[in-house]
């Protein structure tokens, strides 16, 4: 199929169209006594241009600051309700008998009450554009670290601010604005009504009020009983009243955020997330839309760094109540070896790698992270095993590719106990599974395990035949990075 031109597609057209509107055709002005950017050698057209551009881009963002205050008064069910209620609230409390001068006067105050709203609201966007002006003038004035561009840039963002807390004020004082205007429209509406029927309450006319008319009737009521009964009744059913209609207004509200939240087009989006920096190759996968990933990015690193340094599902050490000449155990550090040299600890992201764990009982206090990385450096992993008899009644077995190999890395961890080796022996794995044969690998450090167990009063935790409590503690801590982790110092050995 051959390629086709058309006209209406093209880039100069759309932006041609955008620029001239419905109109494609260019226009020349050809009257140069209606150009406003006539300069007569003074200057003044440059400067009136200038000043035409200042007037209109303010008066833009002036009509676009209404604009996002009006949608500051938002519209909802729960605040069609309270309107509601303030009205009859207001209505029950009015004074239907007041004279003209006293409703004038309630106007009058009403006024003062808007007066006073709107001379704060202007204030305070005032005093704001007064203090962007002085900042700005003091920080190009300063001699340190005074520039233009650096004043741009404090005054771009106090002037967000500003705009938010004037957008704010600016919302609640039309709010009020509207209330207070409704209010008086119908009491002068009122004052005009009586004034046609022939209706002139004097100044000293009585009260009258349809809360004040209802409280005469209850209490006009003779029998006590029913006097009690009928007050408690009116006050809890308007307040009952009140109360389940706003839960009703909210309710309403929610359902219809929901439903315009559904109607809006989802951007779904799928990002790729490194928890930890030093690990680049341990990645996830996280995808959903775009106001939810923020949230579940947010929950991954923090579990991620939560279980960073502690040991899932795998149990470290053995029970205190050790049954043979053992004493029990009250320190031990375990050390795991993987055959990859960094996360993740898998291959081809669905096979887990191969793992060797040692457990060395009685390590010494205050080894540094150095030493046990060194003891714990890079070897290759096999089916030879070499098991020794410690002075303190236990044993230790290490597998090599071969019994030098196995021989040696025994003597390297040993180098972090207290123990000493009474007595060795090594074996090899002649007849296993065929799948659970050790074929020779190069094992990297991966992870050491600190368990600590004390003695003490409290009963929680575990005793051993002697009736003594021991509580135990473990950390974690990489051996996997080049360098010593930055909590390592936190670990009380």
């Amino acid at each position: 199929m051959p390629l086709a031109l058309t006209r209406t597609n093209l880039l100069s057209r759309a932006t041609r169209a955008a620029v001239a509107g419905g109109s494609l055709s260019r226009r020349l002005n050809i009257n140069p006594s209606l150009a406003s950017n006539i300069d007569d050698g003074s200057g003044a057209g440059n400067l009136l241009q200038q000043a035409a551009k200042a007037i209109k881009s303010w008066a833009r963002r002036f009509g676009g600051f209404i604009s996002a205050a009006l949608r500051g008064i938002s519209i909802t069910v729960s605040s069609i309700f309270g309107i509601f209620v303030n009205a009859t609230q207001q209505l029950s409390q009015f004074n239907w008998n007041a004279s003209d001068r006293q409703l004038k006067a309630t106007i009058q105050q009403r006024n003062i009450q808007l007066a006073s709203i709107w001379g704060g609201a202007i204030g305070a966007g005032v005093g704001w554009i007064a203090g962007i002006g002085v900042g700005y003038g003091l920080t190009v004035l300063c001699p340190v670290i005074g520039s233009a561009s650096l004043a741009r840039l404090a005054a771009g963002e106090t002037t967000l601010e500003a705009l938010e807390e004037m957008r704010s004020t600016t919302a609640n004082a039309l709010r009020a604005t509207s209330g207070i205007l409704g209010t008086n429209l119908l009491v002068g509406g009122y004052m005009k009504f009586r004034k046609a029927l022939g209706i002139h309450p004097a100044d000293n006319a009585p009260s009258w009020t349809i809360a004040g008319k209802i409280e005469e009737k209850i209490e006009s009521i003779r029998d006590p009983l029913i006097q009690a009964f009928v007050e408690e009744f009116v006050d809890e059913f308007f307040d009952s009243f009140i109360e389940s209609g706003y839960v009703f207004a909210y309710e309403l509200d929610a359902q219809l955020a929901a439903a315009r939240a559904a109607k809006q087009p989802q951007v779904e989006r799928q990002i790729e997330l490194t928890p930890d920096k030093e690990a680049p190759d341990e990645r996830l996968i996280l995808v959903g839309d775009e106001a939810d990933l923020k949230t579940q990015i947010r929950e991954t690193i923090v579990s991620h760094r939560l279980i960073a340094n502690r040991d899932v599902g795998q149990i470290v050490g053995q029970p205190a109540e050790d049954w043979f000449r053992a004493q029990p155990r009250r320190r031990s550090l375990t050390i795991l070896f993987s055959e990859r040299p960094m996360p993740p600890w898998r291959i081809n992201k669905a096979e887990r790698t191969r793992t060797a764990t040692y457990t060395i009982p009685d390590p010494k206090v205050n080894l540094k992270w150095d030493q046990i990385k060194r003891a714990a450096k890079a070897y290759n992993w096999g089916r030879f095993r070499v098991t020794a008899h410690l002075s303190n009644g236990r044993q230790m077995a290490v597998y090599g590719a071969s019994p030098k190999e196995a021989e040696e890395k025994l003597k390297e961890l040993m180098e972090l106990s207290t123990c000493e080796i009474l007595t060795a022996s090594t074996a090899e794995e002649r007849i296993r599974h065929v799948k659970l044969k050790k074929e020779a690998v190069r094992m990297h450090p991966a992870y050491g395990n600190l368990l600590v167990r004390k003695t003490s009063d409290d009963t929680s935790g575990k005793t051993d035949l002697d009736g003594k409590t021991w509580k135990s503690n473990h950390v974690r801590f990489a051996l996997w990075t080049k360098d010593e982790p930055s909590n390592f110092s936190e670990i009380i050995w």
